[in-house]
C-alpha cells in the first residue's frame, strides 16, 4: 500500500509539473496572442485612416478633373468665339472712300486763243477724271509709301505745306488713299495743264524762229517737230535734275 501511495504521489507530482508547464506555455501564448491582436487592431486603424485619406484624395482629384474639364470647355468656347469674331470682322466691308473728281478746266487754247494749230503731241484728256483708289489702307508700308508721295508732291508744288506733313497725315488717318487721290487731282492735273501750255509756247517760238532764220526760209514740219522734241527733252532733264 505504501508503495502504491508513493507511485500515486510521484505520478501526481509529474502531472502537476506538466500542468504548470502547460499553464505557463498557455500564458505565454495568450500574451503573444494579445500582442498580435493589439498589433492587428493598430494595423486595422491605420488601414482605415489610409482608406479615408485615399478616398479624400480621390474626391479632390475628381473635383480637380471636373474643374479642369470646365476650364477647357470655357477656353474652347472663348477660342471659337474669338475665331468667329475675327471672321466676321474680316468680312465687314471697308468704309467707302469718297470719289475725288477733277473739275473740267478749260484748255489753255480756249483761255488764250492764238490762232495756232493745237500740237498733235500734247497730252490727251487733260481733264480726265481721276479714278478713286478703293483699296483700303491697312498696311503700314502702304501708309509710308503714300506719305512719301504726298511729301514729294508738296515739296515740288507747295513747299510751305511740306513741313506740316504730320498734321496732314493725322487729319486723314485711315483715309490715306483719299488724301493721295486729292493730291494727284490737284497737282498732277495742274502739271498737265502747264505742260500743255509749254508745248503751245514752244510751238509758237519754233514758228517765230523759223521765220527769222538767216536765209528767211521757213522750217519744214519735220524740223519744227524736232525742235519741239529737243525742247521737251530739255525740260524733262531739268525737272529730273531738280528732283
Amino acid at each position: 500500500l505504501k508503495q502504491t501511495n508513493d507511485d500515486i504521489t510521484a505520478r501526481w507530482q509529474k502531472e502537476k509539473i506538466a500542468r504548470e508547464e502547460t499553464a505557463a506555455e498557455l500564458g505565454k501564448t495568450q500574451e503573444a496572442l494579445r500582442r498580435v491582436q493589439k498589433d492587428l487592431s493598430s494595423l486595422k486603424h491605420k488601414q482605415e485612416t489610409l482608406s479615408r485619406q485615399n478616398e479624400e484624395k480621390e474626391n479632390i482629384i475628381f473635383d480637380l478633373k471636373k474643374n479642369l474639364r470646365t476650364v477647357k470647355e470655357q477656353f474652347s468656347e472663348e477660342k471659337i468665339r474669338h475665331r468667329r469674331d475675327s471672321v466676321i470682322q474680316s468680312r465687314i466691308p471697308a468704309p467707302s472712300t469718297r470719289k475725288v473728281e477733277t473739275t473740267n478746266k478749260p484748255s489753255p487754247y480756249q483761255q488764250h486763243p492764238s490762232g495756232l494749230k493745237k500740237p498733235s503731241n500734247t497730252r490727251a484728256n487733260v481733264s480726265k477724271k481721276v479714278e478713286p483708289r478703293t483699296t483700303t489702307v491697312s498696311d503700314s508700308n502702304s501708309v509710308a509709301r503714300i506719305r512719301f508721295r504726298v511729301l514729294k508732291m508738296l515739296q515740288e508744288h507747295d513747299p510751305a505745306k511740306a513741313a506740316k506733313i504730320d498734321v496732314v497725315m493725322n487729319k486723314f488717318k485711315g483715309r490715306e488713299t483719299e488724301l493721295l487721290d486729292k493730291m494727284v487731282a490737284r497737282y498732277e492735273t495742274k502739271k498737265d495743264d502747264e505742260e500743255a501750255k509749254d508745248d503751245v509756247i514752244t510751238s509758237a517760238e519754233s514758228t517765230t524762229s523759223s521765220t527769222d532764220s538767216n536765209d528767211g526760209r521757213p522750217k519744214s514740219r519735220q524740223e519744227m517737230s524736232l525742235d519741239r522734241h529737243m525742247a521737251r527733252m530739255s525740260r524733262i532733264r531739268a525737272a529730273k535734275g531738280l528732283s
